[in-house]
């Protein structure tokens, strides 16, 4: 079984939150707290160390998690992101996950690593019943490489680049609301409603 020490958790901050008028999604207050928060405090648990990745506010991010910049130059969005994060790791694994998702499982690094170890593969990606999740992976952390090849093949999606990689698929379909994220100001209120039925935040 690969150990959480040797997996860094890589929370993916960035975009430009076009739907909510440019506000970093990560940062918006949920139920007392920026929803970053939420997410840092349900990966910690997973694996050995933590690192956000943004392209915006890292003075901010510096207090909850060490973080790096993205490094690729263009509109490259997440894959920035991995490709940063994946250089920086000192672990063999990395966890990708976005840095809006306050619901994550507290089980889905267990699950994937079962995945990766039975498979032999290189990553496993989330499935959440409806469609893949490819920002909710597990991989080797030697991937970066592999992205500088996608990219300078012309190509960006990160879906595109996890199916290259021929992952194990992983079925969280009785946990879809792992995947819930904030894009608008209705769906924070959802989610704020949510919380309040679990009895969750202040």
């Amino acid at each position: 079984m690969i150990h959480r020490s040797k997996i860094t958790g890589l929370v993916l901050c960035g975009g430009e939150g076009r739907r909510m008028g440019g506000v970093d999604k990560p940062l918006v207050n949920l139920k007392g707290q920026p929803i970053v928060s939420w997410v840092v405090e349900r990966v910690m648990p997973q694996v050995g160390q933590i690192l956000i990745c943004c392209n915006r506010h890292r003075e901010v991010y510096e207090s909850y998690a060490p973080t790096c910049l993205d490094d690729i130059p263009g509109q490259f969005g997440p894959l920035a992101g991995i490709h940063a994060g994946l250089a920086r790791c000192e672990s063999d694994y990395a966890f990708v996950c976005p840095g809006d998702t306050p619901l994550l499982s507290a089980h889905i690094v267990k699950a994937l690593v079962q995945a990766l170890e039975q498979d032999g593969r290189p990553a496993a990606i989330a499935h959440d019943g409806s469609q893949a999740q490819p920002l909710f992976l597990l991989l080797e952390c030697a991937s970066a490489a592999s992205i500088e090849s996608y990219i300078e093949s012309g190509k960006r999606k990160v879906l595109g680049w996890v199916q290259s990689m021929d992952p194990a698929v992983v079925d969280f379909s009785e946990q879809a609301e792992s995947f819930v994220n904030v894009n608008t100001r209705a769906d924070l209120k959802r989610l704020e409603r949510h919380l309040r039925g679990l009895g969750l935040g202040a």
